[in-house]
């Protein structure tokens, strides 16, 4: 916890110099709550059982169970991360009095950075249940391909949330409508093609032997930094480059 104050200092002058007194209230706010939460070890919630309805419906209930009974401390955190990502997005925005384009292209690069430490530990039991499942889906007649689509699907769901709840507060800063839209349709769109990429590097951690973790860290890192790197060159239009680029990593073998 005392780690996590020094290193919020930095941000603690940044704030004050930028946004006066406001900043100052907002750091001081921020820095020991996510040292509360980062402390905070909550029982795990209770998962049902599956009830096997069909063959992929059925996969998808063993991934959110996955979550539910391994990562929910850390889906809490990323909640967490959410709020605060979108707060330093619509701060960024408005402080740099940007246009709706402009501003969601600013606001989903800031999103996209702060929100991978969430993700990360999210997609840890992701892998581990996707590696664990194999012989179920084989034995179930589930060719790789349907395997793929439902993990992507609960990986997009996973970062769509998140990408959700970050638009709260950036939606409280910004306040005018357009540049809300804007910022939303560009985030969930940034989201979503980081979903599709990110499940290829999830499936690529889930062959390693004993790097799983380094790899998952490595893809989520990856990705988001190559959606800031197109948003910053291409602008909106990066979004489509993104999704390009992550269609493209999906047919791979």
């Amino acid at each position: 916890m005392i780690a996590l104050v020094g290193f919020q200092l930095p941000w603690l002058l940044l704030w004050l110099l930028g946004e006066h007194v406001l900043g100052l209230v907002l750091a001081t706010a921020f820095t020991p709550i996510i040292a509360l939460v980062a402390l905070w070890r909550p029982r795990l919630p209770h998962a049902a059982n599956v009830h096997w309805i069909g063959a992929t419906s059925g996969l998808r209930k063993v991934y959110t169970r996955a979550l539910v009974r391994r990562a929910g401390d850390a889906l809490i955190r990323a909640a967490g991360l959410g709020l605060l990502a979108g707060g330093a997005a619509g701060l960024f925005v408005r402080n740099n009095q940007l246009e709706p384009e402009a501003a969601g292209v600013l606001a989903s690069a800031v999103i996209a950075v702060v929100l991978v430490p969430g993700w990360v530990a999210a997609l840890l039991p992701l892998v581990e249940a996707h590696r664990a499942s194999a012989w179920l889906a084989r034995s179930l007649g589930i060719s790789e391909p349907a395997r793929l689509a439902v993990l992507g699907w609960t990986i997009w769901k996973l970062y769509v949330a998140a990408t959700a709840l970050a638009m709260i507060p950036a939606a409280i800063l910004l306040g005018d409508p357009l540049t809300i839209l804007a910022v939303a349709g560009i985030a969930v769109g940034t989201a979503t093609a980081l979903a599709v990429l990110v499940t290829r590097f999830v499936v690529w951690a889930e062959r390693s032997v004993v790097v799983v973790a380094a790899r998952v860290v490595i893809g989520a890192l990856v990705a988001s930094a190559l959606a800031v790197i197109l948003l910053g060159w291409l602008g909106a239009p990066g979004v489509a480059a993104l999704g390009a680029v992550a269609a493209l990593a999906w047919g791979r073998p």
